[in-house]
């Protein structure tokens, strides 16, 4: 039991830790995206620069209020589900098998979507299941199959993806942090428990 209880410690504090990192490694996903989509592909993908942004984004403008951007914005963020086998063994000598939930966004319409690092992969081992569960308003949800595209544990970001058919994908724009200001105000979405 403690062995259980030791092992949800140190997943708990992993999510904490993420939810500061993924902010601080959102610097790193443009990078990520163009190693994730030109890595042996021609396919050209567009992400929304802050130029292309509608005014109410513009840094400097007034914005929108909170509510505003939960209404905007709540349709791209996803919660993740994933499941891993072989976490190691039980008082018994039984395989013991984890769950780590978490939360994503959707960044393209081709289904790619940026989540935590921490939520997909466990000391180096890959998650052998991935549900991706859209909100559709109220107690309404959608589960989807999503599959690891990219991991990097350094700076605590990942990539995954699902079928784009069959499900509406509303991608948030990726934006600028070189210009952002000291002192503009800063609003932070996520759905890791389904609420």
């Amino acid at each position: 039991r403690d062995e259980n209880e030791g092992k949800t410690m140190v997943k708990m504090r992993g999510f904490l830790l993420g939810l500061g990192g993924g902010a601080v490694g959102a610097a790193l996903v443009v990078l990520v995206l163009v190693l994730v989509f030109n890595f042996g592909e021609t396919k050209e993908t567009v992400v929304q620069t802050p130029s292309q942004l509608p005014a109410a984004y513009a840094p400097g403008s007034q914005g929108l209020t909170p509510e505003q951007l939960y209404k905007t914005m709540s349709p791209g963020v996803v919660m993740i589900q994933s499941d891993f086998a072989n976490t190691g063994t039980n008082l018994f000598g039984q395989p013991q098998s984890g769950q780590a939930i978490g939360t994503g966004f959707v960044v393209s319409k081709d289904g790619y979507i940026l989540t935590n690092a921490h939520v997909v992969q466990d000391q180096g081992q890959k998650a052998t299941s991935i549900a991706v569960v859209f909100n559709k308003g109220g107690s309404k949800t959608q589960q989807v199959k999503g599959q690891i595209m990219g991991v990097d544990t350094t700076s605590d970001v990942a990539v995954i993806k699902v079928d784009p058919s069959g499900v509406t994908l509303q991608p948030l724009a990726l934006g600028d942090s070189s210009k952002v200001q000291v002192g503009e105000n800063v609003v932070a979405i996520g759905n890791p428990l389904n609420y």
